[in-house]
């Protein structure tokens, strides 16, 4: 281990076991013989044996430890010597529609466009002839969520080629991914992924680590997967999911970055590999809780929370009406007490990820137990102007909502993709997603949720109500198509 991190658990190795062992022979019968072959020899030699694995985890827990007191340059020296660097910001990436002449127009790598507003500039990344409206893959040269683009914008070339216009429109799925680098928690977690998962000789961690390396193709990969033999023996379907711009946010990889990061695949692994990358979609999940604040946390705003957990049919904004900053109809299939004024309530708004607030002014009933068109106060901050979508849940407020976010979008973050089959041949790694789920990267929600959730400061017990059992996520398509949830909607209610 590197002498210059201070911290480190010190282990010994073969030879300083059996001398310790032969010493403390000598201490207890100091006339014994301990030289080597001698019967105290033979028995250090069998306990340094013995011993060495215990040495051996001691080092793994050590080495682990000490890089959760790590910051900064010193993780970076630790990733330099453990050859993981650590992820630097990146430009974001996409497809632009070439406008092109009748003959079209060869666009070469390297070729270069801007962005006017901002100047940012991005790089074409393989040669091809493009006809008019072709799709041209490019990558962000200036790096971090500023290079991301949406659909339609309008960017430059630096020097147009023959036969091509001077600007280029953002394909429909916009350029995303700009990213930027890796604080130190992210790259904590890679660097303990690749000690429990050492890169070898084509190997599942081998396809992961160049996936997840973005000095090799430039896109901000967070988690690379393998499925072996997923159309049997010697093929291999990779894919990945990119790092939230925001916690709870998307990490779904466009087309152009899937063959962004296939092409840096290409050549370098076994030439009988045969490859398949894998498309990951997004699964929407809407989860809840039941919840009772600690004495020392910010309770409910009322003394009496409305709403209460309908169970399986819970109180959401209906879309029967329209729904505005400052009322709308709120529906149940089952039976909810009736709303007051005055009572103050929540919704998830997934993009930031929080709660939004909105105190009720006045209550009109529309079916008694189950329909109240409600409206809200909207002077001096008692509701905000957030306008909720159709079938958004309805929670009641406690200023703690927030700090339980967290809890649920990381446990979000760190969701992998489901399987491609419904079943096993065996109990091997065939067709199998690689880190093997739920182990490492889960893809199903249930009490590991319901766990982080009650470890959170402000909660004193919390169960999980939606889902009500264990979900899995949907099986994919062998070869082609794989699911990850993403949280779309959160609910806390008060706890009987």
């Amino acid at each position: 281990m590197a002498e210059d991190l201070a911290g480190n658990i010190q282990v010994h190795d073969l030879a300083r076991i059996r001398k310790a062992f032969a010493r403390s022979f000598k201490i207890a019968q100091p006339q014994a013989d301990t030289g080597v072959g001698s019967a105290v020899d033979l028995d250090a030699r069998v306990a340094a044996d013995m011993q060495l694995v215990l040495h051996a985890d001691a080092e793994a827990i050590g080495d682990t430890s000490s890089l959760r007191s790590r910051t900064g340059a010193q993780l970076d020296a630790i990733g330099a010597v453990e050859l993981v660097p650590r992820p630097p910001a990146v430009g974001a990436s996409g497809y632009v529609m070439v406008s092109a002449g009748v003959g079209g127009s060869t666009i070469y790598v390297g070729d270069e466009l801007t962005y006017p507003a901002t100047q940012a500039r991005y790089l074409v990344v393989a040669t091809a002839l493009d006809s008019n409206g072709g799709q041209c893959a490019i990558i962000g040269l200036d790096t971090g969520p500023d290079t991301d683009l949406p659909a339609g914008a309008v960017l430059e070339w630096s020097n147009p080629r023959p036969g091509c216009n001077s600007t280029a429109l953002v394909w429909s799925a916009g350029l995303t991914g700009g990213r930027n680098a890796a604080s130190d928690e992210e790259y904590i977690a890679k660097i303990i992924e690749r000690r429990k998962n050492p890169p070898a000789a084509g190997n599942d961690a081998a396809y992961q680590a160049l996936i997840e390396d973005p000095f090799a193709h430039g896109v901000a990969v967070l988690k690379g997967f393998t499925w072996p033999a997923c159309l049997g023996a010697g093929s291999v379907g990779f894919g990945f999911l990119l790092r939230p711009a925001i916690p709870g946010g998307s990490r779904i990889p466009s087309a152009a970055q899937l063959e962004i990061v296939g092409a840096a695949c290409e050549g370098s692994f076994p030439a009988d590999d045969d490859q398949f990358a894998i498309t990951i979609a997004e699964q929407a999940a809407t989860v809840a809780f039941q919840v009772a604040w600690r004495k020392s946390a910010a309770g409910w705003a009322n003394d009496s929370p409305w709403p209460e957990y309908v169970a399986s049919t819970p109180v959401a904004v209906s879309n029967a009406v329209a729904i505005t900053a400052s009322g709308f109809r709120i529906v149940t299939i089952g039976v909810v007490s009736a709303p007051l004024p005055g009572k103050v309530i929540a919704l998830y708004d997934a993009s930031i990820p929080s709660f939004k607030r909105k105190t009720i002014a006045t209550v009109t009933e529309v079916v008694a137990d189950k329909q109240y068109d409600l409206t809200f106060d909207m002077t001096a901050g008692a509701s905000d102007a957030f306008v909720p979508t159709a079938g958004a849940l309805v929670s009641p407020w406690s200023d703690s909502l927030d700090l339980a976010v967290s809890a649920v979008t990381g446990y979000f973050d760190g969701m992998g993709p489901g399987e491609m089959v419904p079943a096993f041949y065996d109990p091997g790694r065939r067709q199998r997603r690689q880190p093997e789920n739920p182990e490492e990267w889960p893809s199903e929600i249930g009490p590991r949720l319901d766990a982080l959730v009650q470890a959170v400061s402000a909660v004193r017990s919390g169960t999980l109500v939606i889902p009500a059992s264990t979900s899995i996520t949907q099986i994919g398509i062998n070869g082609a198509l794989a699911y990850v949830r993403r949280l779309t909607d959160l609910a806390f209610y008060g706890q009987e």
